[in-house]
């Protein structure tokens, strides 16, 4: 595979040191690769994204083997068409270490035409620039924001050429959405900064080597690691916008949402959208930390009630009291229980409903009692 991929950029960064620097893009090597390979797969380009093709799931198990090469090993023989002095004495018994410098990994979904992607990628973006905060950034990027994170987390809607694309960006690590040529959705991982992730290896603690979770180093011997992580925080994003499609089937589930439940013989009240507890409980169950293992009564408990000391009876009240709201948001199939698990996850009917109403209470709710009172 590696005597297809293109070569692109390889050259002498630095004459003293002989630093080489390489930029590759897995769609114009997978492209080639498609062009040259046993089983021609057809497709239809448009700069960098893939607009069309005939048979997706073999033009994936192309794009999937490119991670898992031997980088090191085809870097080094690369570097012998760039670097002469690479064997002689000069450089003798030298090689390269291969770092990446950045790592971009996108997670494309091309649509028909125009007339269908416009109108999704509006109520998209109103939709993240509405509902997404700081714990829903850390939650598609693997991470938990507490109170020892030192770092900025930034969203900011900008306009380009191309269109309106939004980015969030966790210190030096983002993500971000745009469309590209109005046909194709594109949600991105961007990876600057690894070291924020983990990687199961071989390395030393207290001077003993262990296999364990270590940082994630910059060498591309890791790239699959690289694309494990950004493929999951993609995923996360995308399931996260998964409930934006079908405003009909939203709006029939609000409704249903808004009536009494009865759940294994016990009557539990309706969700209220215009009660500040209610909207407390559902900002608690649908932030960011819950997108990644689920969310547990403690956790929901210290979004409600904060953190602070308080006796064992008291402790003891909050924590049924939390127990039989997460039992009424389980009645209407807004969460479900994990299976084996004292924790709970936000169903996709669930990340619709709380999504509308979290929506509705902080764009149309406060406008229409300004314009009462006035």
């Amino acid at each position: 595979m590696e005597k297809l991929l293109a070569r692109q950029g390889l050259l002498i960064k630095d004459f003293q040191k002989f630093a080489l620097k390489l930029s590759t893009e897995v769609d114009e090597s997978a492209k080639r690769i498609a062009d040259k390979a046993g089983r021609p797969c057809l497709y239809r380009m448009v700069e960098n994204s893939f607009q069309q093709i005939d048979d997706w799931d073999r033009a994936q198990e192309i794009a999937n083997e490119f991670a898992k090469m031997d980088w090191p090993l085809i870097l080094s023989e690369w570097a012998k068409t760039a670097n002469p002095h690479l064997g002689t004495s000069i450089l003798l018994n030298m090689g390269y270490y291969w770092v990446a410098d950045q790592v971009e990994y996108a997670t494309d979904t091309a649509f028909t035409d125009r007339n269908t992607l416009q109108p999704l990628y509006q109520r998209l973006l109103q939709h993240v620039m509405l509902t997404f905060g700081a714990q829903d950034v850390m939650g598609f990027l693997g991470r938990k924001l507490n109170g020892q994170f030192q770092g900025e987390l930034v969203s900011d809607l900008k306009d380009r050429w191309y269109g309106r694309r939004i980015k969030h960006r966790c210190k030096r690590n983002w993500i971000k959405m745009y469309d590209k040529q109005g046909v194709v959705l594109r949600v991105e991982t961007v990876i600057n900064q690894p070291y924020e992730f983990k990687v199961r290896r071989k390395g030393k603690r207290d001077g003993i080597g262990v296999t364990a979770w270590f940082p994630l180093p910059k060498g591309v011997g890791y790239l699959y690691r690289f694309a494990e992580v950004a493929q999951a925080a993609n995923l996360r994003y995308l399931e996260a916008l998964s409930m934006v499609d079908d405003p009909e089937a939203t709006r029939r589930a609000v409704r249903d949402a808004t009536r009494r439940k009865t759940h294994d013989g016990k009557r539990y009240s309706a969700i209220n959208p215009a009660s500040d507890r209610d909207l407390a409980l559902m900002r608690a169950v649908i932030c960011g930390e819950g997108h990644l293992h689920g969310f547990s009564n403690q956790q929901v408990r210290a979004q409600l009630y904060g953190k602070r000391d308080r006796s064992a009876r008291d402790m003891s009240r909050l924590r049924a009291k939390t127990g039989r709201d997460l039992k009424k948001l389980q009645a209407h199939g807004l969460i479900r229980k994990i299976q084996n698990s004292r924790k709970w996850r936000v169903t996709t009917k669930g990340h619709a409903i709380i999504s509308t109403f979290i929506k509705c209470h902080d764009l149309h709710y406060h406008q229409e009692l300004v314009k009462m009172a006035a």
